[in-house]
């Protein structure tokens, strides 16, 4: 056995010699992210190690890792395997995926007995998890934002399902560690109202595909490859099966999956938007690291999922983070330079992923960038890069240094490729053209500080008048509160996710043809 010292948390794990370094630290539900599922990609889980090191560094180290780096003794957590006694420091070196933990109180200074009851709306998102409680069914009395804990283990559900597959242990960790999330949002929520947990008497949950099953714990085997195979059918367990202490005999709900990786959370925004009661045509777009789209005309709906990734939440950005605090999250061109402004209006950190949108729009209008999405050296002025890897935003200068690297734009246009060729693939399959839409809807936390504008001047967006745009909010969550409130039954809501068309895009040709098609910035 060797014995694991990790600092500055003093503390201390053992395990057989030659177990690799992430699975020590997955065993013990330290959160560095392994972003890439631990594949020696990314580069994300640096970690300093201060004794034990054998410095047998991998091709991936060598590639990942600078010299400096080496030498001063930092690994990658998911290459290094653990010969000796070790001692490893984390938080100043790892890329950490910034934890996300806010809390909002909807009803102020008011208290509730033992006998009132409440139940509780959850959107499973890849990247966040939202949870909102309800006082008897009617109104929404608090909200609890977190960052998905799963994130450690991969930005996207491909890198999940990846790491998932390896071993039973590694899915019955990413259940775990989920589930310890809503412990601690009812925990919360309780100690916050001073009422007890077992006052909480039913949980819906509403999440992709893959969220849906790493909650329930079923294998994600069948949706490693095409064709997907999956269990479609609405989920109605004891709460208690699943370990968390609610009301005696309370259930866990969510309804029936729409198809492939189109799951209950696409499902709520089509609730919160009514669309299959709406006459005209109609798109929805959920614009996030799994990128679902709807397309509805005359009440008749088609539904479909892109592997957008993670930029637009900032993951697979060079300086890329969340938009919380220190985020660039817009951008204008002013007197031919570029002007942003900074969440919370301090100095600028990162870039979030409508900074981002915001950003190379700008270069576009610049000329800093080609259709191609090259940055272009002859634009750089006053941002000298005699490579043109990146197009620096924060004044000269400035500690730290924001920049907007070349791996950048082309993660943005991989990912709005995705979603606009998703968006085509679903209107050919009605027979329409964007000009006939009579709506559409924004959904999702991304879409708050979206610039529409901007994002049609990328090709992410249809070009249709901007009165036709709507945003919806988490439509996901508000899906849930709908059917816990008892506006749309569970019943009818499984029914009205039968009803659905799902378009299965890894299967069809025309998809590579307009993602390929989609790629520059030439519209």
């Amino acid at each position: 056995m060797v014995e694991v010292t990790v600092l500055p948390v003093q503390n201390k794990f053992y395990a057989e010699e030659s177990t690799s370094l992430m699975d020590i630290m997955s065993q013990n539900k330290l959160e560095v992210p392994f972003v890439c599922g631990g594949h020696g990609l990314c580069g994300k889980c640096k970690v300093l190690v201060s004794k034990g090191n054998d410095k047998n560094f991998s091709d991936a180290e060598l590639k990942l890792l600078s010299e400096e780096e080496r030498t001063r003794g930092l690994r990658l957590a998911c290459e290094m395997k653990v010969e000796q006694d070790i001692c490893i420091i984390i938080d100043q070196y790892s890329e950490d995926v910034t934890s996300l933990t806010k809390s909002y109180k909807e009803r102020k200074n008011h208290s509730y007995t033992k006998k009132d009851t409440f139940v509780m709306a959850v959107d499973l998102g890849t990247t966040t998890i939202v949870a909102s409680f309800l006082y008897n069914r009617e109104e929404r009395i608090y909200t609890i934002t977190r960052t998905n804990p799963q994130s450690s283990y991969g930005l996207d559900v491909v890198a999940r399902i990846s790491y998932a597959i390896i071993s039973e242990k590694n899915q019955v960790l990413l259940h775990e560690i989920v589930i310890d999330c809503f412990r601690e949002m009812i925990r919360e929520f309780a100690e916050t109202y001073h009422i007890l947990a077992e006052q909480v008497k039913e949980i819906v949950i509403m999440g992709n595909t893959t969220m849906i099953h790493l909650a329930f714990n079923e294998s994600l085997e069948g949706l490693a490859k095409v064709p997907f195979t999956y269990e479609r059918k609405e989920r109605v367990v004891l709460a208690k099966e699943l370990k968390i202490e609610i009301k005696e005999n309370g259930k866990v709900l969510t309804p029936a999956l729409i198809g492939g990786h189109v799951g209950t959370d696409t499902l709520g925004c089509i609730l919160e938007t009514k669309m299959w009661r709406r006459e005209g045509c109609c798109l929805m777009i959920d614009i996030g690291t799994n990128g679902e789209i709807v397309v509805s005309k005359e009440g008749k709906l088609y539904a479909c999922s892109t592997a957008a990734g993670p930029a637009f939440e900032g993951g697979n950005i060079v300086q890329g983070m969340k938009a919380q605090a220190g985020a660039v999250y817009k951008a204008e061109v002013r007197q031919r330079k570029i002007d942003y402004e900074v969440i919370g209006g301090g100095k600028a950190t990162g870039i979030c992923g409508s900074g981002l949108i915001d950003i190379v729009s700008c270069m576009l209008e610049l000329r800093i960038m080609d259709e191609t999405g090259r940055i272009v050296p002859a634009g750089l002025v006053g941002h000298e890069d005699e490579a043109a890897e990146k197009f620096v935003i924060t004044p000269i200068g400035s500690s730290p240094e924001v920049a907007v690297y070349q791996k950048d734009i082309r993660q943005l246009q991989l990912a709005k490729a995705a979603i606009y060729a998703g968006v085509q693939m679903l209107l050919e399959h009605l027979s329409i053209c964007s000009e006939e839409l009579d709506k559409i809807f924004i959904a999702g936390a991304f879409g708050n500080n979206l610039n529409i504008e901007r994002a049609v001047k990328i090709g992410l967006l249809p070009d249709v008048p901007s009165d036709k745009y709507e945003y919806i909010g988490n439509g996901s969550l508000l899906g849930g509160e709908i059917i816990l409130k008892n506006e749309i039954s569970f019943q009818e809501a499984n029914e009205i996710a039968k009803q659905v068309t799902h378009v299965e895009l890894a299967e069809q040709e025309r998809f590579q043809q307009i993602f390929i098609a989609s790629m520059d910035f030439n519209r």
